[in-house]
């Protein structure tokens, strides 16, 4: 996907709630992460936009599940522009993260790959890789892994839960791939 073709997305999708992607960055990340795990199933917890969402799905062959606490309405125009290119291969889910784990059977063994970029207080992101792990998930990924606010609490956790680190990507917020040491 060319930067082009990405700000042609984005001039149609909702508008950010929070922050706004660098595309030089994480588009070349998205993609490094997807080039790794070779996902065949993604659950992406946090939304915003959609526009990681988006770059997933260029980078590959994937289906996308994004789930926020965002009702569709709020992201309405970036769900009518992603199901246009992509309908087939993605499903959003308004749900907030801390209902996750009173369904886990519903996501278990769904997903092999999940991106955790929602909620990132400590508590937030603890418990939606808790949940990831017990998806049986075998890779997850952090967005704002070197962010000056999230890094110590990111860093923590991988360590915490005794996450194999792939790599991580020292660039502007910084993010990171993991495995699940309990994936089956």
């Amino acid at each position: 996907m060319t930067k082009e073709q990405h700000l042609q997305h984005l001039e149609k999708m909702s508008r950010a709630v929070t922050g706004e992607v660098d595309y030089d960055n994480h588009w070349q990340v998205l993609k490094s992460m997807c080039d790794i795990a070779k996902p065949k199933n993604i659950l992406e917890l946090g939304f915003n936009r959609g526009s990681s969402c988006l770059m997933f799905l260029y980078a590959s062959e994937a289906q996308i599940h994004s789930i926020d606490i965002l009702p569709e309405i709020a992201v309405q125009s970036s769900l009518e522009e992603i199901n246009k290119h992509f309908g087939d291969r993605f499903k959003y889910t308004t749900l907030d993260h801390k209902d996750i784990g009173g369904q886990i059977d519903n996501f278990k063994d769904k997903y092999d790959f999940v991106f955790i970029d929602g909620n990132h207080t400590y508590e937030g992101m603890l418990r939606d890789a808790k949940n990831a792990i017990s998806m049986n998930a075998k890779y997850l990924g952090f967005d704002d892994y070197y962010h000056p606010a999230h890094s110590k609490d990111c860093h923590k956790i991988v360590e915490e839960l005794g996450l194999e680190m792939v790599i991580e990507y020292k660039n502007y917020t910084g993010q990171a791939l993991t495995i699940n040491p309990n994936h089956q």
